[in-house]
């Protein structure tokens, strides 16, 4: 028998939907049949190996968009504290500088 049989078993799932008996004799049509059905679970491959991708993908997003916020917060401090030692330090050569002159006038 040089046929392909063809059984609709459930429309849920492409690659178990058809069952598909090969021969070595195919006709054009049982051949074009087997190259749409082997497309077709290409197909289903492709979707979902992209909608793992897209959820790997949504996560790191998510990830890295807490970090960020954690960064930020941290950036912020760091030159909150930067320029809080920054005027100190301003104040402080200030003080320097008047000690220094005050022991020139002395000297």
């Amino acid at each position: 028998m040089n046929q392909a049989t063809i059984v609709d078993t459930d429309a849920s799932s492409v690659e178990d939907s058809y069952c598909i008996t090969a021969d070595n004799g195919l006709s054009k049509e049982q051949k074009r049949v087997k190259r749409v059905m082997a497309n077709r679970k290409s197909a289903k491959v492709s979707r979902e190996r992209r909608k793992v991708l897209l959820r790997t993908l949504q996560g790191s997003v998510g990830d890295l968009t807490k970090k960020n916020v954690l960064l930020s917060k941290t950036n912020g401090t760091i030159r909150q504290g930067m320029i809080a030692l920054q005027q100190r330090n301003s104040v402080l050569e200030l003080m320097a500088s008047s000690m220094q002159q005050g022991r020139q006038l002395q000297g």
